[in-house]
């Protein structure tokens, strides 16, 4: 409605590629972006269709394009900075370049060391470097936070660490506060909660293949794909696996699952 009344306004066009992307419409998420092209600076632009490259089959090129931009773009903002950076990070993990993206994810955090999305993004991906806890040190104190909360108890079941009972039970006390309350948005949260912490498969399975119905963002691919392959029931997860088909996820992490899930092993 708003892009209806107002095409000229670029902070209604964002959030709808954005959203659209969540929703696995690429196509549909590009076109929202090109609008930019004439209403926002290059760098925005840059990063409305390189983040959506990045998910897509061709992280490569998006990669340095984006890299490109923010060397030769002058005067930035901090948060133009910060988004950049973190945008760029995303896209290293599309392309297995670990280095690269805790570089960029550190850079966005020396920008605003309080950016929930940034925080977990990092700390998921010291969880998959094997640095536990370093990601538990980066999310420490900051609880009231589902999502970093999440990332913490993962991150205390891997080191043992004394809290890591209490928080558990802190996290699915919430979550199951937010079940009373027919709230639904924090099921990819829960399903890895519940493969990760708790060691449900099928339960995470369950709600993995409830969140899928509503969004399919990586991770999303990941934990639905990860919950079938610890419920035995490789079959369970033929959408995600097409759409990976489709879209070309270049993800290493992911597509590695994806080949078990179709091994059999």
């Amino acid at each position: 409605r708003v892009v209806a009344i107002a095409p000229d306004d670029a902070q209604a066009w964002i959030p709808r590629s954005v959203v659209l992307a969540v929703r696995g419409r690429y196509d549909e998420a590009r076109a929202s972006c090109q609008p930019l092209a004439r209403l926002a600076p290059e760098l925005v632009y840059t990063v409305c269709e390189t983040s959506i490259d990045g998910v897509s089959g061709s992280a490569g090129p998006a990669y340095d394009r984006l890299a490109a931009t923010i060397r030769q773009s002058r005067r930035l903002s901090p948060d133009e900075n910060e988004w950049a950076s973190s945008t760029l990070g995303e896209i290293a993990l599309r392309l297995g370049r670990d280095d690269d993206a805790e570089a960029a994810f550190s850079t966005a955090l020396a920008i605003d060391p309080d950016d929930p999305y940034v925080l977990a993004a990092y700390a998921d991906l010291l969880l998959d470097r094997g640095r536990p806890a370093e990601a538990m040190k980066l999310v420490a104190g900051r609880s009231d936070n589902d999502g970093l909360l999440l990332r913490l108890a993962l991150a205390e079941a891997k080191t043992h660490a004394p809290e890591a009972e209490s928080h558990a039970e802190m996290l699915g006390a919430r979550f199951d506060a937010s079940h009373l309350r027919g709230d639904t948005v924090h099921r990819r949260e829960e399903a890895r909660f519940e493969l990760d912490v708790r060691g449900a498969a099928r339960a995470a399975l369950a709600l993995a293949r409830a969140n899928w119905d509503v969004q399919r963002e990586p991770w999303d691919a990941r934990v639905f794909l990860a919950s079938a392959l610890a419920a035995g029931e490789a079959g369970a997860a033929a959408p995600a696996l097409a759409f990976l088909d489709v879209h070309r996820l270049e993800d290493p992490r992911i597509r590695a699952l994806a080949a078990r899930l179709r091994s059999g092993a």
